[in-house]
């Protein structure tokens, strides 16, 4: 069985990234992922008590050194 990735929601942060919520059928496990206009993608696996969490404040998810200037500043 090859794994599923099921987004279950997305939106537009207000940097313009796209932020995706994800389930993987395989693991029963939820990734946060973030891409931005130039193709750089950021992800990190959350629990599923804390998906919300992650789609609400992904920052505090994804590897702090990638994120935008805008933010790290």
């Amino acid at each position: 069985m090859h794994d599923m990735r099921l987004e279950l929601d997305s939106r537009l942060n207000i940097h313009g990234e796209l932020v995706r919520l994800l389930w993987h059928s395989d693991s029963d496990g939820v990734e946060i992922e973030l891409s931005d206009d130039d193709g750089n993608v950021r992800s990190a696996t959350v629990p599923a008590h804390l998906a919300l969490d992650a789609f609400r404040h992904p920052y505090l998810y994804v590897d702090p050194t990638c994120l935008p200037a805008l933010v790290a500043a």
